[in-house]
């Protein structure tokens, strides 16, 4: 975990479906402290943090994602957990490859754009 406490920046992303509903999600690395309980790092706290004050959420919704997971089996929980649009969903990974996987998953069933501030 301290190697990824020098992360400044986790990006953040809007998930839109074919039916134009949206909701900002995060993917990061699940983390734990030495005694093995589960931990944000600063950057996805920041991230957290940023996507509030920027989408106006109210609430956090988070997903466990393991290693080998059938997305595909469990498109119902990730489409029941992108549906609170008022939440942003932090999707915590079991390692890269999980984070990659989901990545590509939500790319072919949503229009991902990055969460950006408007332009002032």
């Amino acid at each position: 975990m301290e190697a990824f406490r020098q992360l400044v920046a986790v990006p953040a992303y809007i998930a839109c479906d074919e039916s134009w509903r949206s909701a900002p999600f995060i993917v990061s690395l699940a983390m734990c402290d030495r005694r093995g309980r589960p931990r944000l790092v600063p950057a996805v706290e920041a991230a957290v943090d940023r996507v509030v004050d920027i989408v106006g959420a109210i609430g956090l919704v988070t997903v466990n994602i393991k290693d080998n997971s059938d997305l595909a089996a469990h498109h119902d929980l990730l489409r029941r957990a992108l549906s609170f649009a008022s939440a942003v969903t932090l999707f915590q990974c079991s390692s890269v490859e999980a984070g990659e996987q989901l990545m590509t998953f939500l790319h072919q069933r949503y229009r991902l754009e990055l969460v950006r501030e408007a332009a002032s």
